[in-house]
């Protein structure tokens, strides 16, 4: 015999009552609240930054998330990083901003006689 029913035959005991677990209810997603929670604010282009990435939030359609919002990022190993904001979860998708075509010109300054 096996350790564990070797133990079970010695150590279990039958339940006197039913299972007093719960279950959860229809439309409750308990990823969205077993994750880790922080706090962002949105840029004028609807995106977020996070660890030094940029993220842009999916929705159909014109964003409704406008600018300089308080947003709640939820991460979770099952399902990566989605957005919380206004009752409704978002997902996200990497966003690279594009670059500003004058960032390598060095602009000389003038000098000015006094």
């Amino acid at each position: 015999m096996e350790y564990r029913e070797l133990f079970n035959q010695k150590f279990s005991v039958t339940p006197e009552a039913a299972s007093i677990f719960v279950p959860t209810a229809k439309g409750i997603d308990l990823d969205s609240i077993l994750c880790v929670k922080h706090t962002r604010k949105t840029d004028a282009a609807g995106t977020f930054s996070f660890k030094n990435r940029c993220f842009q939030i999916l929705d159909e359609g014109f964003p409704i998330i406008n600018a300089r919002r308080e947003i709640t990022v939820l991460i979770n190993p099952r399902f990566g990083i989605r957005v919380e904001y206004g009752g409704r979860v978002y997902d996200t998708i990497r966003y690279l901003k594009p670059q500003n075509k004058n960032v390598g010109i060095k602009i000389p300054k003038k000098y000015v006689q006094p």
